[in-house]
């Protein structure tokens, strides 16, 4: 009789066990530690609760970024992804250049330095067109040119100072200039009844405008104009078409 009585008293004490054990929630880390508690809120940030074994005591703060999942009293689980990990910030290195600051095609934050050619004003000398060499210089938006060539008749020459738009493929430029430029005209030689071609020099002055198109190493193709005002023997108009290959430092 006795041992049958004390066999239930057993049992009855591991159910108590069991039972308690399974009344707790278990707050699993991520670091495999385990906690015994009453959960009483979750948060996307937070986890707040009670230890199981000072149930009446404070309530305890734990960021839910340390929490790998919860195991609640009746069965069920709660997981917690994993936190995405943190940007770590850029360090130049020496002989590393900086990232690039904006998405355009050419970083307005750096100093540019470009050079080209232009071979198609060579075929308009009557207009004041040349052809030639065209070195760039600027920072930001601004720009300026120096063109120096000529055409069939003569020296050709001139500085543009631009306003430059940046976009992602390149960028669009506007701004205005003056130089010299060389003209060619015919008249008729009455002494020998035939036509010359004569050669004149004139001051000049105008409009820049034009798209660059650059590509990832820093080749560009261009094409605009120059269009202004010739002012010296025989004023005209001054047309200097743009259709151009270069080079500049992104």
């Amino acid at each position: 009789m006795k041992t049958t009585v004390k066999l239930i008293g057993f049992m009855l004490f591991l159910m108590a066990g069991v039972w308690s054990v399974a009344a707790q929630d278990l707050i699993i880390l991520r670091d495999g530690s385990v906690i015994e508690a009453r959960v009483t809120e979750i948060s996307q940030t937070e986890i707040r609760y009670r230890r199981f074994d000072f149930l009446d005591g404070p309530i305890f703060v734990i960021p839910a970024a340390n929490v790998l999942s919860i195991r609640f009293e009746g069965g069920t689980t709660q997981t917690f992804s994993q936190p995405a990990p943190a940007v770590q910030p850029h360090t130049q290195t020496a002989g590393t250049r900086a990232p690039r600051t904006t998405g355009t095609a050419i970083d307005p934050n750096r100093f540019i330095f470009g050079i080209s050619a232009n071979a198609i004003g060579f075929a308009l000398p009557f207009s004041g067109g040349g052809s030639g060499i065209r070195l760039e210089l600027g920072r930001g938006s601004f720009n300026t040119e120096i063109n120096l060539g000529g055409n069939r008749h003569g020296f050709v020459g001139f500085v543009t100072f631009n306003n430059f738009w940046h976009g992602r493929i390149g960028g669009f430029y506007l701004g205005g200039g003056l130089g010299v430029t060389s003209f060619g005209y015919w008249y008729w030689d009455n002494s020998n009844s035939r036509e010359i071609i004569r050669s004149v020099s004139a001051f000049k002055f105008g409009l820049n405008t034009g798209y660059k198109f650059v590509t990832g190493s820093g080749l560009y193709f261009r094409t605009g104009m120059f269009l202004g005002y010739g002012v010296g023997w025989r004023n005209r108009f001054v047309f200097n078409p743009d259709i151009s290959i270069g080079w500049t430092m992104r």
